[in-house]
């Protein structure tokens, strides 16, 4: 079984989001792979939000994405593995580093 280390940027095939009604080839980052078919990833766009838990990716071309883009940290799925269509390339530690940040910020409540 193929597995997906944590800052890893996949493409996957149609996911059916809650803001859309038909599936979207969408890139997503590897948040955790639990060693089963499953993995935990955050939903990645190319659209700016000025919200909390929104991470700007400042490497992004360097990460293998086709343009500017920002992870929706407070927009996690779990996801199959066969649904990956590819792997796009890694976080930038930097980038990386942001996104723990916000992950620690998402989740303080419950710790």
């Amino acid at each position: 079984m193929t597995s997906y280390l944590p800052g890893e940027l996949l493409l996957f095939e149609e996911l059916v989001t809650t803001e859309q009604r038909e599936g979207k080839t969408r890139p997503m980052l590897v948040l955790v792979d639990t060693g089963d078919e499953d993995i935990i990833v955050a939903r990645i766009s190319s659209r700016h939000l000025s919200l909390p838990y929104v991470v700007e990716i400042r490497q992004w071309y360097e990460a293998g994405l086709a343009q500017p883009s920002f992870v929706r940290i407070n927009k996690l799925q779990t996801v199959h593995k066969s649904l990956v269509r590819k792997r796009l390339g890694r976080l930038h530690t930097e980038d990386l580093r942001s996104v723990h940040q916000s992950l620690r910020l998402l989740f303080s409540p419950l710790l």
